[in-house]
């Protein structure tokens, strides 16, 4: 597939814009941007969700209707304890912060078109540690239009504003120097996608593509303030998915990606496909979710990376043992974008990232519930003999006090080990607060 065809592939379908953030690890471990995990949601079978068909609604909080519209506004307040927020090897005291996260979603739906408008501010804030106070944001909207029963098109557009810090607190500057991080780097995406699928009664096929645009603010470090525009990218990816229905529950499925990566800095280009095939149920008895294998490869522009390429297994999985409980289990092998140069990655080198996740919710009573997660992420950098290996853990406890109010207690556990100088942490850190429903 050439570069020009996608290109010209990409410009045709995409219609909106939006973005993508992940800041679910911490630097040490590359930020995983997946060939091929933005397409899952847009090209599965609609049966593929984390709804919980056994659970029952909570009928007592419903939204606060406005026209056509139904409003579902949220404001979240509270005190974080930090031992390590700005990640570092260094052992250091713990931080206390506060941590506010007003959002809102309104939703209008006719049935056979839903528009969902949304958006999020999550602030957190360090008063004895200004450099690690962080303020990310996410707007979006997503339209859903079944223009017939076997005949859907869908678009979306984001915008996520996200901020973080390199481990140690410390860049390395195009110069060469390496600065102190006084302020957190921040990054701004849009992105927009859009996807078509169509049925032909066992058959069905679908095909999607997506174009995310992202652009580095100007960091401060105790060496000066310069900018990051090298680091500026564009990447757009499209994909094509189709199957068979061999039963009401199962199905089998082929899936292929294409992704091109193109940097203000071209030594980071890139480009790269993934092909999978799996197989997928709608439900059997208490589960539904998709297995797949496949192949994927990256080919990098500059001699000094080459071209990776490795087999992939993965897969998503979900559980309803009981009415009250939900578990799933997701892994997939994926390649990180470059262009992060940092004291022990000075060539920016991107990795090859496996990672597993598994998250369980259970509502123990009408007004209690509890939700754990874990997560496990391994990254072998292209080109490099560095290898970070991640474990992340956390629960959350949620009380319902009437309606509209709710208390919120939620633990994070992260451990990162490097084979790099400098590049292995333990991070703990515990939120306390309340949410609002209006």
């Amino acid at each position: 597939m050439s570069r020009a065809f996608l290109r010209c592939f990409v410009g045709g379908l995409a219609l909106s814009l939006t973005l993508r953030g992940d800041a679910a690890f911490a630097q040490a471990v590359a930020i995983s941007s997946s060939v091929g995990d933005e397409t899952f949601s847009l090209l599965s079978p609609k049966p593929i969700s984390t709804y919980n068909p056994l659970l029952k609604p909570n009928r007592d909080y419903t939204g606060e209707p406005v026209g056509d519209w139904m409003l579902y506004p949220n404001f979240i307040a509270g005190a974080i304890l930090d031992t390590d927020p700005v990640q570092s090897p260094a052992a250091i005291h713990p931080e206390v912060g506060t941590r506010l996260r007003p959002s809102v979603v309104a939703i209008r739906d006719d049935g056979a078109q839903k528009t969902t408008v949304f958006g999020n501010v999550d602030a957190r804030i360090y008063p004895n540690l200004p450099s690690a106070d962080a303020l990310d944001g996410q707007a979006g909207v997503a339209h859903v239009w079944e223009a017939q029963r076997d005949l859907t098109f869908k678009a979306q557009g984001e915008f996520d504003r996200r901020t973080y810090l390199t481990n140690g607190g410390q860049l390395l500057a195009p110069s060469g120097a390496v600065g102190t991080l006084v302020s957190p780097q921040v990054s701004e995406q849009f992105k927009g996608s859009a996807a078509v699928e169509k049925d032909f009664n066992h058959l069905f096929v679908g095909m999607s593509a997506s174009v995310a645009r992202t652009l580095y603010e100007e960091l401060e470090t105790t060496s000066g303030t310069y900018s990051q525009s090298y680091r500026d990218s564009t990447v757009a990816t499209v994909a094509a998915r189709g199957g068979y229905w061999f039963s009401p529950a199962g199905y089998v499925f082929l899936e292929g990606v294409g992704n091109i990566r193109d940097f203000s800095d071209s030594i980071y280009n890139s480009h790269g496909y993934r092909a999978i095939a799996g197989l997928g149920s709608n439900q059997i008895g208490l589960f539904r979710g998709e297995v797949y294998a496949g192949y994927q490869q990256q080919i990098f522009d500059t001699s000094a990376y080459g071209s990776s390429s490795s087999p992939v297994f993965g897969g998503k999985i979900f559980w309803y043992p009981t009415r009250a409980l939900t578990i799933n289990a997701v892994l997939d092998e994926t390649y990180s974008d470059s262009s992060d140069p940092t004291p022990t990655n000075p060539n920016g080198y991107a990795a090859e990232i496996t990672s597993f996740r598994l998250n369980a919710y259970y509502q123990m009573a009408r007004r209690w519930s509890v939700a754990w997660r874990g997560g496990f992420d391994h990254s072998l950098y292209v080109g490099s003999p560095r290898i970070d290996q991640s474990w992340i853990t956390g629960a959350s406890f949620n009380y319902e006090i009437n309606r509209n109010v709710s208390l919120v207690c939620d633990y994070t556990y992260t451990r990162v080990n490097s084979n790099a100088f400098d590049s292995s942490y333990t991070r703990q850190m515990v939120n306390l607060g309340a949410a609002y429903r209006y």
